[in-house]
Formats: C-alpha cells, structure tokens, sequence
C-alpha cells in the first residue's frame, strides 16, 4: 500500500526525520556554544560552575590578551601561564600568518595536481587510469603516522624540516587522493559533447581541460578546495611533526601548546578556538552553495 501525501504515516516519518535532523544538529552545534560561552567569562568562574556553561558576567579578557597581547588588569596579570603576554602575541600572529600561506598553497596545488590526475582518469581512453584510482583509493587508507618517520627521514635529507615549504609538500601529497576522488566523480557527471566539439575544432586535450572542463566544473573546484583548506587549517599531526619550531608553528599547535600536565587555561583554549573556527566558518557560509552541487554531481549523474 502506498504512503499517501499528508496522511499519518508521512506525517510519522516526516517527525522522525525532522527530530533525527535537529539531534544532529545539536550535537554539532552546542559544543562550539559551549565554548563561545567559556571563552567569555574568567578562568575561575568557569572552573566553578563547569556544569552551567552560561557566563554570569561576560568579559572580552582572553580575547584581548591574545589579539593585543596587554594582560594589564586581567585575570592573567598575577597568573603563571604558559607563555608571557609579548610571547603569545608574536607566535599567535605568527602561526595565523602561517595557517594562510600553508593552508592557501596546499588548496592551490592540490587543485592544480588533482584537476589533472582527475581529467586523465575520466577522459583519456586507456586502462591505467583505473589502477590509478585503485591506487589512490588504498593509499588514502593508511593512516598518517605510519609514514611519518620514512617522511621524517626524507624531509631531513632535502633540508625541508622546520620549514613552511616542508608542511606544504607534504599536506599536499596526503590531500591529493582526496582531491582526485572528488574531482574526478565531477567531471565523469560532465557531458562530453563539448569537450569532442573543442577538440574537432583544434583543441588539444591540454586546451580541453583548461578552456571547457574547468569553467565547468567551477563547483566541484569550489567543493574541494573549501575541504583541502579546512583539513590544512585544522591539521596537528603533520605539521607538529616536520616543522615544531615557534617560527613555523600553526595555530593548531598553539592550542595544542597550552596543555600542560600542570595546569589547563580552558577558558583561553576556548577563545583562541574560536578564533581559529571563524575563518573556517566564514569560508564555508560563502561556499556553502558550491560545495553542495560539487559533492552532489557526481551522484545525480544518470
């Protein structure tokens, strides 16, 4: 028997879904409420009432002493923290500086990279490439701290520890199989009359993926890059690993930093996660639409 529109049994299953979907919802969202809440009262009114994350008096110290670096009249001037004002100052800046210029250059090459490794595995009419997307799918099943000292060892050897270029090369080789997973499921979904149309006018496969699959597939670019960027940005391990030095740290890093065996600043952890979501955030909500029809293409092919 069929389910009837508007009749009780759609009714029942619409409420489900919808309570399903709120659930989820909530337990995404109230941990990041939770810690704007945090991040806006004192380290001691919080370690106080832990259990009722809503602060009774709202104060901008832990952010101010992070953005200005000036712990002048607040709950850290007589406190022994991790790091003295100057200091926290010059290596927040310092690893926010860092995140954009790794997390922009892993985006860029990563599209560069899997654009081109995605066109050849769905456009050039040979067997290879299938073994190529085998490949590339098991190597994305091994975990990354089983490469990391081999990497270690090779990094080491070309001098590219301790470096920005180092966590970029390396960030890349990691999201690059990600990437032409995306990347290539977009193109398939694209018609190939306009690609044989260019190249029955002249244009070689080069000029094909840059003139008409490209502009094309400007979504599912939008899709992956806003991924490969947030996975850069919120990466610990790798660049904890190859480049730990204070003039190359991450932000990621620095939050990791402020846990100590001795004492735990949650209240300035959470300000300075917060922080670290906003450009995230932001990147989503402008690509929010791009990213939708990039990851949805390849599914609605057909």
């Amino acid at each position: 028997m069929r389910m009837t529109a508007w009749g009780p049994e759609y009714i029942r299953r619409k409420i489900v879904a919808e309570t399903v979907n709120i659930l989820i919802i909530l337990f995404l969202v109230l941990p990041v409420l939770a810690a704007v809440f945090g991040s806006l009262q004192t380290e001691r009114a919080l370690l106080q009432d832990y259990l009722n994350p809503w602060p009774k008096e709202i104060i901008f110290d832990n952010y101010r002493w992070w953005l200005t670096g000036s712990v002048e009249g607040t709950v850290y001037e007589k406190s022994t923290f991790l790091l003295d004002a100057g200091s926290a100052v010059r290596l927040f800046r310092g690893s926010f500086l860092n995140s954009i210029v790794v997390s922009v250059a892993v985006t860029v090459l990563t599209l560069l990279f899997a654009s081109a490794a995605a066109y050849a595995a769905t456009r050039v009419p040979v067997r290879w490439p299938r073994y190529l997307m085998i490949i590339n799918l098991v190597s994305r099943m091994v975990p990354v701290f089983v490469l990391m000292i081999p990497l270690f060892v090779v990094l080491r050897q070309w001098g590219l520890l301790n470096s920005r270029t180092g966590i970029i090369l390396t960030e890349t080789g990691f999201y690059l199989p990600f990437a032409v997973i995306i990347l290539a499921s977009y193109f398939q979904s694209l018609p190939h009359e306009l690609e044989d149309a260019a190249r029955v006018d002249g244009c070689d496969r080069l000029g094909a993926l840059f003139h008409i699959i490209l502009p094309l597939s400007t979504p599912g670019l939008m899709a992956c890059g806003a991924i490969i960027f947030i996975f850069s940005w919120h990466d610990l391990f790798i660049p904890l690993i190859i480049s730990p030095k204070s003039e190359t740290m991450t932000l990621p890093i620095i939050m990791a930093s402020l846990v100590r065996s001795y004492s735990v600043p949650y209240a300035s952890i959470m300000a300075v996660c917060i922080m670290t979501l906003i450009p995230t955030f932001v990147l989503s909500l402008l690509l929010q639409k791009y990213v939708v029809q990039g990851l949805t293409a390849g599914a609605l092919k057909g």
